[in-house]
């Protein structure tokens, strides 16, 4: 049975934040969570539970006294060292992460084993080339999450709960695609570019799906969200210390299926004339420094032809001055 989700997961922030933090999650949360803003595949009774427990968490996060006694009574749940895998499954049934961590130890231990039966002069030549493991075959077993899942949009900015995987510390990426009407009048879309990072943790043990904010997104814009889970190769066993860690410090697996397609909100009339203002105080600084620089250069030009004209009569004055005195002798 799955582990209840504390206050603080509730609101995506650590047990350890301060209030401003924990407020300001609350409003944003609130924003995108709210159900007259939910996402497209979210049922509104599915909004307003979600909306609801992230009040009551924030009414008690965001109460001194109420926090206090929370940590008191629900330390376990706050510190639970226990991962357990979400509803409807995050990882695909083939592997754990604790199954593959086993299995990379048994594989260097036997690594370990079969080099030391083999004579030292010709493990010493060959290790170079044979010691190294191999990235792809560790990288194809590691566990595949689930897609992204939008729950709420901004003009700039949509938020996602990002799935990871069961067992040890690991990475998570997620990128974003945008996509385009095929043609005018089409409900049918299709990718418009290369995918983009747009978000990169580190889960904790404990932790099996986190809600993240995808930000620098466009306005009035579709996208789609994909993502995969990483592991540090340092974690991986013996077989992976010292060169072959330094070389590849980093394996991913697969990625994951993409996510439902999102769009993110408009801007509104006042934050366009808000921007369009903005544009023309810069272009207007602009051209303030551009002609600055202009009147700058043409005063420093004016002042090297005058310096240069003033050389120029003192050499000839001087040149005057020693030919009277020759003619003179």
């Amino acid at each position: 049975m799955p582990r209840a989700r504390s206050h603080y997961e509730v609101l995506g922030v650590s047990h350890d934040a301060p209030s401003d933090e924990v407020r300001k999650a609350y409003r944003r949360l609130a924003l995108v969570l709210h159900p007259d803003k939910r996402a497209a595949g979210v049922t509104e009774d599915e909004a307003k539970d979600r909306f609801q427990r992230l009040v009551e968490a924030f009414k008690v996060v965001g109460d001194e006294t109420a926090r206090r006694e929370y940590d008191e009574s629900h330390a376990s749940d706050i510190f639970a060292a226990e991962a357990t895998a979400p509803t409807g499954g995050g990882v695909h049934d083939r592997d754990s992460w604790n199954d593959v961590i086993a299995k990379l130890n048994q594989r260097a231990k036997r690594a370990k084993k079969d080099l030391a039966k083999k004579d030292r002069a010709k493990a010493k030549a060959s290790s170079a080339s044979s010691s190294m493991p191999n990235p792809a075959e560790v990288g194809a077993t590691l566990p595949c999450p689930n897609a992204p899942r939008p729950l709420g949009c901004l003009p700039e900015e949509i938020v996602l709960e990002v799935f990871g995987c069961v067992g040890v510390g690991r990475l998570v990426e997620v990128e974003a695609r945008r996509r385009i009407h095929a043609r005018a009048g089409s409900s049918m879309t299709v990718p418009d570019g290369d995918w983009v990072r747009v978000l990169r943790m580190a889960l904790g043990l404990a932790e099996v799906a986190r809600l993240c904010v995808a930000k620098g997104l466009a306005p009035s814009t579709s996208y789609t969200f994909r993502t995969r889970c990483g592991v540090r190769t340092e974690d991986l066993g013996e077989e992976w210390r010292g060169e072959a860690c330094s070389l590849v410090p980093e394996i991913f697996g697969p990625w994951s299926d993409e996510s439902a397609m999102v769009k993110t909100a408009a801007l509104s009339e006042k934050e366009v004339m808000r921007r369009r203002r903005e544009e023309m105080r810069d272009e207007a600084r602009a051209m303030a420094k551009k002609e600055k620089k202009h009147k700058k250069d043409r005063k420093e030009k004016k002042e090297k032809k005058e310096k240069k004209e003033k050389k120029s009569k003192r050499r000839k004055r001087k040149d005057s001055t020693s030919s009277d005195s020759d003619t003179d002798n």
